[in-house]
Protein backbone atom coordinates (compact mmCIF):
# COMPACT_ATOMS: atom_id res chain seq x y z
CA UNK A 1 0.00 0.00 0.00
CA UNK A 2 3.36 2.17 -0.08
CA UNK A 3 3.88 4.70 -3.06
CA UNK A 4 7.29 3.57 -4.51
CA UNK A 5 9.74 5.73 -5.55
CA UNK A 6 12.87 5.52 -8.27
CA UNK A 7 15.99 5.10 -6.70
CA UNK A 8 18.60 6.86 -8.91
CA UNK A 9 21.96 5.27 -9.12
CA UNK A 10 24.93 7.25 -7.77
CA UNK A 11 26.10 9.26 -11.29
CA UNK A 12 22.20 10.59 -11.87
CA UNK A 13 21.95 11.39 -7.91
CA UNK A 14 25.37 12.97 -7.54
CA UNK A 15 24.69 14.70 -11.18
CA UNK A 16 20.95 16.20 -9.67
CA UNK A 17 21.87 16.65 -6.25
CA UNK A 18 22.95 19.82 -3.89
CA UNK A 19 24.95 19.51 -1.06
CA UNK A 20 27.16 16.25 0.13
CA UNK A 21 27.18 15.39 -3.62
CA UNK A 22 27.77 18.42 -5.33
CA UNK A 23 30.98 18.33 -7.25
CA UNK A 24 31.43 14.37 -6.89
CA UNK A 25 31.66 13.46 -9.96
CA UNK A 26 34.55 15.87 -11.06
CA UNK A 27 36.96 13.47 -9.96
CA UNK A 28 36.65 11.14 -12.09
CA UNK A 29 37.57 7.39 -10.72
CA UNK A 30 39.46 5.57 -12.79
CA UNK A 31 37.68 2.62 -14.02
CA UNK A 32 39.63 -0.28 -13.14
CA UNK A 33 39.64 1.20 -9.60
CA UNK A 34 35.83 1.33 -9.67
CA UNK A 35 35.15 -2.17 -11.03
CA UNK A 36 37.34 -3.34 -8.28
CA UNK A 37 35.07 -1.26 -5.66
CA UNK A 38 31.90 -2.73 -6.84
CA UNK A 39 33.40 -6.28 -6.58
CA UNK A 40 34.76 -5.64 -2.91
CA UNK A 41 31.25 -4.27 -2.59
CA UNK A 42 29.32 -7.28 -3.55
CA UNK A 43 31.81 -9.83 -1.77
CA UNK A 44 31.38 -7.56 1.47
CA UNK A 45 27.16 -7.73 0.61
CA UNK A 46 27.32 -11.76 -0.33
CA UNK A 47 29.74 -12.72 2.61
CA UNK A 48 27.69 -10.29 5.40
CA UNK A 49 24.20 -12.05 4.03
CA UNK A 50 25.76 -15.64 4.19
CA UNK A 51 27.15 -15.47 7.20
CA UNK A 52 24.35 -14.60 8.98
CA UNK A 53 22.35 -17.74 7.32
CA UNK A 54 25.23 -19.39 8.27
CA UNK A 55 24.84 -18.36 11.66
CA UNK A 56 21.43 -20.11 11.72
CA UNK A 57 22.98 -23.27 11.30
CA UNK A 58 25.48 -22.98 13.92
CA UNK A 59 22.95 -21.72 16.48
CA UNK A 60 20.56 -24.83 15.24
CA UNK A 61 18.13 -22.36 14.30
CA UNK A 62 17.54 -24.09 11.11
CA UNK A 63 15.24 -27.62 13.54
CA UNK A 64 12.11 -26.43 13.57
CA UNK A 65 9.53 -23.41 12.22
CA UNK A 66 9.48 -21.23 15.64
CA UNK A 67 5.75 -19.84 16.05
CA UNK A 68 6.47 -17.39 18.95
CA UNK A 69 7.33 -14.34 17.42
CA UNK A 70 10.02 -13.35 20.16
CA UNK A 71 11.90 -16.58 19.77
CA UNK A 72 12.09 -15.43 16.29
CA UNK A 73 13.21 -11.90 16.74
CA UNK A 74 15.61 -13.59 18.97
CA UNK A 75 16.97 -15.87 16.67
CA UNK A 76 17.62 -12.83 13.81
CA UNK A 77 19.53 -10.89 16.73
CA UNK A 78 21.58 -14.19 17.21
CA UNK A 79 22.21 -14.71 13.85
CA UNK A 80 23.20 -11.24 13.15
CA UNK A 81 25.44 -11.35 16.31
CA UNK A 82 26.88 -14.28 15.18
CA UNK A 83 27.73 -12.84 11.60
CA UNK A 84 28.97 -9.77 12.60
CA UNK A 85 31.58 -11.79 15.26
CA UNK A 86 32.86 -14.06 12.91
CA UNK A 87 33.47 -11.24 10.53
CA UNK A 88 35.43 -8.82 13.03
CA UNK A 89 37.30 -12.21 14.49
CA UNK A 90 38.46 -12.83 11.37
CA UNK A 91 39.67 -9.71 10.02
CA UNK A 92 37.03 -8.83 7.19
CA UNK A 93 36.81 -5.31 6.11
CA UNK A 94 32.78 -5.04 6.79
CA UNK A 95 33.13 -1.16 5.64
CA UNK A 96 32.46 -2.45 2.32
CA UNK A 97 28.99 -3.95 3.14
CA UNK A 98 27.91 -0.56 3.98
CA UNK A 99 25.23 -0.45 0.89
CA UNK A 100 23.44 -3.62 2.67
CA UNK A 101 23.08 -1.94 5.70
CA UNK A 102 21.54 1.25 3.99
CA UNK A 103 19.10 -1.45 1.97
CA UNK A 104 18.34 -2.83 5.13
CA UNK A 105 17.69 0.50 6.92
CA UNK A 106 15.34 1.85 3.89
CA UNK A 107 13.25 -1.08 3.37
CA UNK A 108 13.19 -2.66 7.08
CA UNK A 109 10.12 -0.42 7.76
CA UNK A 110 10.26 2.56 10.13
CA UNK A 111 6.94 2.55 12.24
CA UNK A 112 6.22 0.90 15.22
CA UNK A 113 3.49 -1.38 13.59
CA UNK A 114 6.57 -2.41 10.98
CA UNK A 115 8.56 -3.33 13.90
CA UNK A 116 5.76 -5.46 15.70
CA UNK A 117 4.70 -7.47 12.99
CA UNK A 118 8.37 -8.60 11.11
CA UNK A 119 10.53 -11.55 12.30
CA UNK A 120 13.52 -9.24 12.01
CA UNK A 121 14.10 -6.37 13.51
CA UNK A 122 13.26 -2.87 11.77
CA UNK A 123 15.75 -1.44 9.76
CA UNK A 124 17.58 1.57 11.79
CA UNK A 125 17.28 -0.50 14.70
CA UNK A 126 19.04 -3.07 13.09
CA UNK A 127 21.63 -1.16 11.44
CA UNK A 128 21.93 0.49 14.80
CA UNK A 129 22.85 -2.68 16.91
CA UNK A 130 24.69 -3.87 14.68
CA UNK A 131 26.81 -1.05 14.42
CA UNK A 132 27.13 -0.66 18.30
CA UNK A 133 27.96 -4.67 18.08
CA UNK A 134 30.88 -3.79 15.61
CA UNK A 135 32.50 -0.79 17.58
CA UNK A 136 32.52 -2.83 20.54
CA UNK A 137 34.20 -5.57 19.25
CA UNK A 138 36.51 -3.51 16.93
CA UNK A 139 37.62 -1.40 20.50
CA UNK A 140 39.60 -4.17 21.44
CA UNK A 141 41.31 -4.85 17.74
CA UNK A 142 41.58 -1.52 16.30
CA UNK A 143 40.45 1.73 18.74
CA UNK A 144 41.01 3.94 16.14
CA UNK A 145 38.33 2.46 13.63
CA UNK A 146 36.24 2.12 16.64
CA UNK A 147 35.68 5.05 17.23
CA UNK A 148 34.59 6.19 12.94
CA UNK A 149 31.61 4.33 13.94
CA UNK A 150 30.60 6.88 16.58
CA UNK A 151 28.93 9.46 14.77
CA UNK A 152 26.54 7.16 12.86
CA UNK A 153 25.60 5.27 15.79
CA UNK A 154 24.65 8.54 17.63
CA UNK A 155 23.14 9.97 14.40
CA UNK A 156 20.88 6.50 14.51
CA UNK A 157 20.67 6.84 18.35
CA UNK A 158 18.64 10.56 17.23
CA UNK A 159 16.42 9.68 15.00
CA UNK A 160 15.32 6.44 16.69
CA UNK A 161 14.44 8.84 19.89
Amino acid sequence: GRETRHVQDFYSYASESRGNCEGALGNSIDEAYEQELREEILDAVIATVVLHEIGHHVLDHVGGLETNFMQRRIREVMADRWAFNTAVNANYELRRAVPLFLFIAATGGGTLEDEIRSSHPSGLHRVRDLLIQTRALLSVKDPVGAHLLDASIEDLNRNLR
